[in-house]
């Protein structure tokens, strides 16, 4: 698990702005707020270890459920945690019966269940704490928080676009290797250039093997109108990550059309 050592850390590289107090730090990033237990006494780099150091907003527990939670991050259901300092939380009556600010005590895994959280949670596109662009749209202004989630995991790779993807492909799309943590969800129309409806149309998507995705999502591959690969003539070293002009599609749906066209004229280098 993260300490709170760890966790300010990677806040800080996330773009959040701390603010550090005693046995409580607070940290934002435009209007999203959390908080993250500190040690306190003696020998604070050396004992950080806290139960649950991260601190949501109550709120976000529901949503967390709403998409069947993430993986690496685990909430505490039983209890909130309730501190003078959690100023920008609502308030709530302890189990004291003192009314405090109260706040979601969470344990997070990895930096990559963190990025993941942050992402959902966040007016931010993260993966592995580096910043997508364009990270704020105003399309979204209108979803609700719901759509939100679908959308967050959508760009992780996770939720139902990926289970839709699972599901079409039954494996990857060109090999059909079937294990799925090798297997990346592909957009044909980035997600930079679609709007939401697009991005969570599974016929937008391409699940592929890790070398052919990272191919595919710099344009050093793409697929024509029957599903046979396309190979740039930039791309010399193809053969040597397994990458031959033999392969195809396993399958094509007309629906797919429109967006494999987009992604041979825009993003295909030829």
């Amino acid at each position: 698990m993260l300490n709170s050592l760890e966790l300010q850390d990677c806040l800080v590289q996330a773009g959040f702005t701390p603010d550090i107090k005693v046995r409580i730090a607070k940290f934002t990033h435009g209007e999203t707020t959390v908080y993250v237990k500190t040690p306190s006494g003696k020998g604070n780099e050396d004992s950080p270890v806290i139960k649950e150091p991260l601190v949501l907003r109550p709120e976000w527990l529901p949503l967390l459920d709403t998409i069947g939670g993430i993986e690496g991050v685990y909430p505490n259901r039983e209890a909130f945690f309730h501190n003078s300092n959690l100023r920008d939380f609502p308030q709530g009556i302890s189990s004291r019966g003192k009314i405090n600010y109260r706040g979601l005590p969470v344990s997070v895994e990895n930096k990559q269940a963190l990025a993941k959280l942050l992402t959902l949670v966040c007016d931010l596109d993260v993966s592995d704490l580096s910043y997508f662009d364009g990270s704020h749209e105003p399309e979204s202004a209108s979803l609700s928080e719901t759509e939100k989630a679908r959308l967050a995991l959508a760009r992780i790779g996770q939720g139902k676009y990926r289970k839709a993807l699972l599901s079409y492909w039954e494996g990857c799309a060109v090999t059909g290797a079937h294990q799925p943590e090798l297997l990346k969800a592909s957009h044909m129309k980035p997600w930079r250039f679609s709007n939401n409806k697009e991005r969570l149309n599974p016929y937008n998507g391409l699940l592929l093997s890790a070398n052919l995705d990272a191919a595919f999502d710099s344009g050093l591959i793409t697929f024509s109108y029957q599903g046979d690969i396309l190979i740039s003539k930039g791309f010399s070293e193809a053969s040597d990550f397994g990458i031959t002009p033999k392969m195809k599609l396993r399958k094509l749906d007309v629906q797919h059309q429109e967006y494999l066209t987009w992604h041979r004229d825009n993003e295909f280098k030829g």
